[in-house]
C-alpha cells in the first residue's frame, strides 16, 4: 500500500471515530462548550482574529470555534470551518442557522488536504484537530500555503496526561486493564503534546514568530455519574479501550475514576482540571 492510501485509510478511520461520536457531541453541548471555550479565546487571540478577517476552521466539529470566530470578524468577514465528518457539520450547521450567523459555512475537508486558493485567509484556527493529520508538519506546511503573507495559524493540543487529569484519570482507570496501550501515530490525541513539540512542528513548517502558551480549563458535570456518562459517550479514545472489556472489569474501571474524580466534586457538582496548549505561528 502506498503512503497515499495509507493516509486516506487513516483519515478515514478518523472520519468514522467522530462520526460516531457525533450524536453524543450534539446531545452533551453545554458540557462541551463550557470544557473549550478558554481555549477558543486563547487561539482567536494567538490567530489575532479581527473585524473583516477571512478565517479557516479546522477540525471545526460541531462549530464552536468557527462559531466564536464568526462573531469576532463580524459580518464583514467570513469563517469556512472544515471537518472530516459530515455527521458533525450537521450540528454546527444548526447551531449556526438558530444563531442568525451568515458569515459562516461548512464543508467536509480534510484541513492537511483541504482544497483552496493559495493565500485565501488571513488566518487559521484548529482546535485539537492538526495532531490528527497523519503527517503532522506537512499537513501544517499545506495550510501554510493558504494564509497571506503574514497572515496566522493557530492550533491548539491536550498537554500529556501525566499532567492532565481529564485525561490521566480514564487513563490510570484504564491502565490494569489494558497495559496502558494507546493507540500509535495519527489516532494518539497526545502526539506532540510535550513541551515544545508542537512548536517545534510548526517551525519545520516554515512559520515564524512561534508561540507556545499552556491553557487551563475544566470538565464540568452536575455529579459523578454523569461526569461518567460524558465520558463514556464523547471520548471516543476511552471508549475504543473501554468497551472492549468484560464486564467485571468495566465495572472495576468505572469505579476507581469514579473514585479519582470525587476528589473534584463540591457540592454535588464535579470540576475537574484540564490543561491544553496554544501554538500560534506567522506564514513567511
Amino acid at each position: 500500500m502506498s503512503d497515499s492510501d495509507t493516509n486516506i485509510e487513516k483519515r478515514e478511520r478518523v472520519q468514522a471515530d467522530w462520526d460516531e461520536a457525533a450524536d453524543h457531541w450534539a446531545r452533551w453541548e453545554p458540557y462541551i462548550h463550557n470544557l473549550l471555550w478558554p481555549v477558543s479565546v486563547r487561539l482567536a487571540a494567538g490567530a489575532r482574529l479581527r473585524a473583516g478577517m477571512k478565517v479557516l476552521d479546522v477540525g471545526t466539529g460541531t462549530g464552536d470555534m468557527a462559531l466564536f470566530a464568526a462573531g469576532v470578524v463580524e459580518n464583514s468577514g467570513s469563517v469556512v470551518g472544515i471537518d472530516l465528518s459530515e455527521d458533525m457539520l450537521q450540528t454546527a450547521r444548526d447551531r449556526a442557522r438558530v444563531l442568525g450567523f451568515a458569515n459562516v459555512s461548512f464543508e467536509q475537508a480534510s484541513g492537511d488536504v483541504f482544497a483552496a486558493d493559495s493565500q485565501s485567509f488571513d488566518a487559521i484556527v484548529g482546535r485539537f484537530s492538526a495532531f490528527f493529520f497523519p503527517d503532522v508538519v506537512a499537513g501544517l506546511s499545506h495550510l501554510r500555503t493558504l494564509l497571506k503573507p503574514g497572515g496566522r495559524a493557530s492550533f491548539s493540543l491536550w498537554t500529556p496526561p501525566e499532567v492532565n487529569p481529564v485525561f490521566g484519570i480514564p487513563r490510570d482507570a484504564l491502565a490494569p486493564f489494558t497495559k496502558g496501550q494507546q493507540e500509535a501515530d495519527s489516532f494518539n490525541p497526545f502526539r506532540h503534546s510535550g513541551p515544545g513539540l508542537f512548536a517545534t512542528a510548526m517551525k519545520e513548517a516554515g512559520y515564524a514568530e512561534v508561540t507556545d502558551e499552556e491553557v487551563g480549563l475544566y470538565q464540568f458535570a452536575p455529579g459523578c455519574e454523569a461526569y461518567w456518562d460524558i465520558l463514556v459517550k464523547v471520548s471516543t479514545s476511552f471508549r475504543k479501550q473501554y468497551d472492549p472489556l468484560s464486564e467485571k472489569d468495566q465495572h472495576a474501571v468505572k469505579q476507581s475514576v469514579l473514585k479519582q474524580i470525587s476528589q473534584y466534586e463540591t457540592n454535588g457538582i464535579v470540576r475537574v482540571p484540564a490543561r491544553a496548549r496554544v501554538v500560534s505561528g506567522t506564514s513567511t
